[in-house]
């Protein structure tokens, strides 16, 4: 979306269809969830770089909500740690969309 707007500022001819994306994050981790919801700068939060006020920004504008889930409901864990093998299974079917 954000390129599409600059294109068009640039005067690159973009059909002038307005388009609304809404995107769902979910997350397991309980600091990341109040983090990203609470905007308070903290001792331990301050030096966060950009991207997490570029995402803080799109929660405030409400084009990203962000939902809690379970660990073991989270299907991208078996990208990022080590998994038993029925979460294994559960997760790549998921994924896969089998």
């Amino acid at each position: 979306m954000e390129l599409l707007e600059e294109m068009k500022s640039f005067g690159f001819p973009i059909a002038g269809i307005t388009s609304k994306v809404h995107c769902q994050h979910f997350e397991d981790n309980s600091g990341a969830l109040e983090t990203a919801k609470v905007h308070k700068f903290r001792p331990r939060t301050k030096h966060i770089n950009v991207k997490m006020h570029h995402f803080k920004d799109y929660v405030t504008r409400k084009e990203i909500s962000i939902h809690p889930i379970r660990t073991t409901e989270q299907p991208t864990d078996f990208l990022m740690k080590p998994l038993n093998d029925i979460l294994l299974i559960k997760h790549r079917f998921t994924v896969m969309g089998w």
